[in-house]
């Protein structure tokens, strides 16, 4: 129900409630989870309640969008098909370097704690292919 009335606002809450969910358990509990609760403002608004209303969000989904929108290398959209492409239109000789060169700074690398070891086996699986 939530999600046929949900805004960019309920969006923005649920990846913040997906990064503060990720930094603050170790990740044996983070793969044990398949909700979050979420607290969204459109439920807010259509139900025309007072009281805040959690909503239990699948985690799945949200994987699966972080995937194609960051690691999915067949996206041209994706961040790794980026680097990839740019990587790919350097010189051959400094190739190995750029990639042996990645560093992963700001917020979210260090909120999304297996975005790295994402990174390195994307772009292992795209040398592959």
């Amino acid at each position: 129900k939530w999600a046929m009335n949900a805004s960019l606002e309920d969006a923005f809450v649920i990846a913040q409630t997906w990064v503060s969910t990720s930094m603050s358990n170790p990740p044996e509990h983070l793969e044990s989870l398949t909700t979050i609760p979420v607290t969204l403002p459109s439920t807010q608004i259509y139900e025309g309640n007072d009281a805040p209303t959690t909503t239990d969000i699948p985690i799945q989904p949200l994987l699966q969008a972080f995937h194609h929108i960051y690691l999915d290398y067949t996206n041209p959209s994706s961040l790794i098909y980026a680097m990839l492409t740019s990587i790919v239109s350097s010189p051959i000789d400094y190739r190995r370097v750029a990639l042996q060169n990645i560093v992963l700074i700001g917020g979210g690398s260090s909120a999304l704690r297996f975005f790295g070891q994402g990174l390195a086996t994307a772009l292992s699986g795209a040398g592959k292919k």
